[in-house]
């Protein structure tokens, strides 16, 4: 069964975020220990830190986290975005709904097996 064309799109833009975010820390920490610096300065793990210079696992608890250390980060992130928390909120929100109806369908086709 196909996606709905919303959920690609939140998909799309959820995944730009994550790789946008991504992107600022690869930029602004270089070096052998950069996924060391990153963890220190976001209190998480090395690795971690290395999941999200690969602009995955990014949330919205993280990315806020990211804009209160890094002045820079959310024009980078979001360079045309005045509601940015809102729109994260927003697309985490539709992204659980679509995933709460996919599986329902997942049951009810079981059920019908």
């Amino acid at each position: 069964m196909a996606r709905p064309k919303k959920a690609n799109e939140l998909i799309d833009l959820a995944n730009t975020i994550a790789y946008r975010a991504g992107w600022f820390l690869r930029l602004n920490h270089d070096g052998g220990s950069k996924y060391k610096t990153i963890a220190q300065a976001l209190s998480i793990s090395p690795g971690m830190a290395k999941l999200l210079c690969a602009g995955r696992s990014w949330t919205v608890e993280r990315v806020d986290q990211a804009m209160l250390r890094w002045p820079g980060f959310q024009a980078f992130v979001f360079p045309q975005s005045d509601n940015l928390h809102d729109q994260i909120i927003l697309v985490l929100k539709e992204l659980a709904d679509l995933r709460e109806r996919i599986d329902r369908i997942n049951d009810s086709l079981g059920e019908k097996r």
